[in-house]
Formats: structure tokens, sequence, C-alpha cells
């Protein structure tokens, strides 16, 4: 059983050090490996986002650190301390759910100080806090109101507040925008982003949604099948991905295949065409053989109709306005790019027409096998 000064650790987990740190987490579930030697170190005061398609595990690395998870080997350490056999209830640390998870039968005041009452706070600090939470969550009128009274952006916003009350360090968050509409989902987003640089806690957040990690987070942590793909802040994963999984998933990619590299040469072997794209080399440990992929983004291929010899041609075969930009499919032999185009709110080509694509002038990936020996084509640089 943990005694009082070890909850008392768990609780200042933000006054040094690491807040989070996990060693060589595993978990297994029959023939499933949900997490397989994940080791991950967060800092006070950050955002994090636990990112990753379905199966990738990490609702299983997020309830290991709530404590609802009992890896089979590995660590969780909060401010330097082992809490990995510390019960849930013992960890002081901050929870808020998909589905809300309100007593009905209390009212928004008294689910907020329900976690006060059980810790024995004061009654009159207890308001003060509960008083200061509803504003911050911005319901300081809605306190007496019951949860099947308000709609389900309000019953978010009251199971932030419970989670914030007692003034954890830190926060989890198990897709809790999910089940709120697009416009309610945003603006809770920039809500939470909000208050969690104001309080100054270590917030880590689970989704599958690329919007909502790099509209909230400071760093993000890409999940796949149990383990950790890539670990950095938005911005380092948008334009610096490490792997072809890592570059579909984290916004839209176009991968087009190349067979040959000479300087910034290039050739598609569908088509048989050479063009011009500035890359650097990316090796991709532990996969199978493959053809090297340049990782082109949308937004970064220019569409025209008389472009030079350094550009790929092809037909377009789709175009549909988006509001703030036109989305093209252009087909380049049996392959389909998707071009982002935010420089006209008018078509500037139409479909069946032949177009040509320019591709950036800047460093791109181009991934390539770490093994040369398992590349199916042979790459020259």
């Amino acid at each position: 059983m943990a005694s009082r000064p070890e909850v008392a650790a768990v609780a200042a987990t933000a006054e040094g050090g690491t807040a989070i740190s996990l060693r060589g987490l595993a978990k297994r579930y029959g023939r499933t490996q949900a997490l397989d030697d994940v080791s991950l170190e967060i800092e006070p005061g950050q955002f994090v986002t636990l990112l990753g398609p379905s199966g990738s595990g990490k609702t299983t690395l997020l309830q290991a650190i709530a404590g609802f998870v009992d890896p089979d080997a590995g660590s969780v350490l909060a401010g330097g301390m082992d809490i990995t056999t510390l019960p849930a209830h013992r960890r002081e640390i901050g929870l808020v759910f998909q589905h809300y998870a309100l007593f009905p039968h209390l009212t928004v005041e008294q689910n907020i100080a329900y976690s006060l009452r059980v810790r024995g706070t004061a009654k009159q600090h207890r308001h003060e806090l509960v008083q200061r939470f509803l504003d911050m969550v911005e319901m300081s009128d809605l306190g007496s109101r019951m949860p099947d009274e308000l709609s389900g952006g309000q019953r978010q916003r009251v199971a932030l507040a419970r989670a914030l009350v007692f003034e954890p360090k830190v926060v989890l968050l198990d897709e809790a925008l999910s089940a709120l509409d697009r416009k309610l989902r945003q603006s809770l987003q920039f809500t939470i982003k909000r208050i969690q640089r104001d309080i100054g806690a270590t917030f880590i957040h689970v989704t599958h949604d690329q919007d909502e990690a790099l509209a909230m987070s400071d760093v993000i942590v890409l999940m796949r099948a149990g383990s950790i793909e890539q670990v950095g802040t938005p911005a380092d994963l948008y334009d610096h991905p490490v792997s072809p999984f890592a570059a579909a998933f984290m916004g839209e990619a176009n991968l087009v295949e190349v067979t040959r590299v000479e300087g910034d040469a290039l050739e598609h072997p569908g088509s048989r065409q050479r063009f011009g794209a500035s890359h650097r080399l990316v090796p991709v440990p532990d996969v199978g053989a493959f053809e090297p992929l340049l990782c082109v983004r949308p937004e970064a291929i220019r569409l025209t109709a008389d472009g030079g010899r350094d550009c790929l041609t092809g037909v377009l075969t789709a175009g549909v306005f988006m509001g703030d930009h036109w989305r093209y499919n252009v087909d380049i032999g049996t392959q389909s790019l998707v071009i982002k185009d935010f420089s006209s709110r008018t078509a500037q080509v139409e479909v069946g027409q032949q177009v040509q694509l320019e591709l950036p002038r800047y460093d791109v990936p181009l991934f390539v096998p770490a093994d040369p020996n398992r590349a199916r084509v042979g790459v020259s640089t």
C-alpha cells in the first residue's frame, strides 16, 4: 500500500524533473501485443498527444499511466517516483473521458465539487475552487443545472472542470472531444489549450484526429502497432516524417514512386517520366522491400498547363472547390496524386485536360530502405 507521502510526491510531479517517464512498457492481450517496449519522457507543462490509428496502443498507454492497466513489463514514473503498482485513485491524476461520466443526480457544481468532498476540502475553499473552475470553462451561470439540461459541449466542459478542480499536475484526456460535432470540437480545442497554458499542468491527450493533434499539441507521439513511430512537434512530424506511415498518417501526402535518382533528377516508374525535385534521403529500418517513395504534400505541388521539362505530366481527373482552396486529382500513369491549390478561387484547368505538376525546390523526404539490399530498385545519389 502506498503511503500519503507517496501520493504527495505524485501530486508534485511538475516541481522538478520529468512529469511522466515510461520505461520499457509492454502489455499483451492474448496474441495481441498492445504495447511493445514503449519508453517516453514527458516534461512538466507540456501538452502531449498520443496519436495513431485504432489498435496502435495509444489508449492502452494512457490507461497504464492512469493506473487502469497493469503492464506486463516496464515501469511508470511520476516526478521520478515509480507509481507502476500504485492504484489509480492514489495517483492524483485528472481524467477526462469521451462520454463525460457525470453523476446524473448531481448539479453541475456538485459534480465539480465531488472530488474535493472526497478529499475532505473545507466547504468554503471547496466553493471558491468550484467557482474558479466554472469561470475557467465559461460556465459560471450554469452551476445549478443538472447534466441532462446541458448540451454535449457543456457536459464536456463540466467534466474538464471536475478533472482540474483538485489541481492535479497531470491531466489525461481520453478521446475527450470525439463525441462532439466539428464546430464544438474546434471551440473546445482552443478552450482546453488556453486552460492548460494558464494552469501549467501537463496534459496527455489521446486522439486519432490529426487536425486535433496539430492544433493542440506541443509534442505528438505517433504510435503504430504498440510501438512509438515518431515523437516531435507538430511541425517536425509534418515536415520531417521518418517513414511512409508517418507521412501518410500525419496529414495528406503523395507518396510518389521513384526508380532512379541522379542528383535532383528523378524518374517515375509508371509513366517513365523524368522530373526534378529537391530531396533528402530518409532511410526506413525494419520494413520489407519497397521502391523509393518521394513524399510530397498536396499544397507543395504547383499545377500548371504549361510547365517546364522538369515537371510531371498527367491528366486532371477531378476538381472540387473546398472553400479556401481547390482540390485536384491528377493521374500520372497508374498513380493518382492530390493537389491543393490555394492561389485562386476559380478553377485554372478543366477535368480531362493534360496538366503539368511542378514539384518543390526544397528538401522533401525520399524514403529508402535502410538496408540497400532490400530495395527492389537501386538508388544512386
